[in-house]
């Protein structure tokens, strides 16, 4: 983007049209990745809200299921839990991280692409 400024300020004066139109499309490309990298950060934060709605009801449909059926209280105690323990432990790390970076830099988690199918 640099460039096209500098080319604008010292060369942009006596471009003809077909220069100017390439110039035009260069610029134009960048701002489309800026808006595709807007696009990806709400569609990942929509996605994070999604995610951990779906674990709540996850969670709360397994509840209902043990006040129906108490002979999975073991099961629902020593299994269930601790499993969705380690799941809401990973994904709050893998957020954490991905918060750390940059609205560009999405190297490390790529959430929404995972969750919105």
């Amino acid at each position: 983007m640099r460039e096209v400024n500098e080319w604008y300020e010292e060369d942009g004066y006596s471009a003809n049209l077909t220069v100017l139109e390439k110039k035009m499309k260069l610029i134009k490309k960048n701002f489309t990745q800026i808006d595709r990298r807007q696009n990806i950060e709400k569609k990942r934060n929509s996605a994070i809200e999604k995610y951990f709605a779906e674990l709540n009801k996850t969670v709360e449909e397994a509840k209902k299921t043990l006040s129906k059926r108490p002979w999975v209280e073991e099961h629902y105690n020593t299994t269930f839990l601790k499993e969705v323990s380690v799941i809401e432990a990973w994904f709050a790390e893998n957020v954490e991280k991905q918060s750390k970076l940059k609205l560009f830099d999405v190297k490390f988690l790529n959430i929404y692409s995972i969750l919105i199918v």
